[in-house]
């Protein structure tokens, strides 16, 4: 939720992705929707609106805890960094438009910004 979003490659050479998820209880795994919907509008309000709130509200349609958006760093040309995955095994990835990272406020983190050890 912060106000710069930068995605970084990980450390260990694998793929870097975001998801966004809802907020479930911690004892039984039940949306709270009042809370995700505060979240959602604050994310939405942080990235000045280039994450939409229908963009965001797609994470509803998620069966369970895995499911929502995941938002890749790196993909091949020509597809979508945003994609939304029901959190079911069987079940494609599906892809929200063609949304870059840059159409969603998020900056392609370089090498040169890692932290070094």
């Amino acid at each position: 939720m912060g106000f710069e979003r930068t995605l970084l490659r990980s450390n260990d050479k694998r793929a870097t992705v975001l998801m966004l998820h809802v907020a479930r209880s911690n004892v039984d795994y039940q949306v709270m929707t009042e809370l995700t919907n505060q979240l959602l509008e604050k994310i939405s309000d942080r990235s000045e609106n280039k994450m939409t709130l229908a963009f965001l509200k797609n994470m509803y349609r998620a069966k369970n805890k895995d499911g929502g958006i995941y938002i890749a760093r790196q993909v091949k040309p020509g597809l979508s960094n945003a994609y939304f995955w029901s959190g079911e095994q069987g079940d494609e990835f599906e892809a929200i438009d063609k949304f870059s990272l840059n159409d969603l406020g998020i900056i392609f983190g370089e090498d040169s910004l890692l932290p070094q050890f």
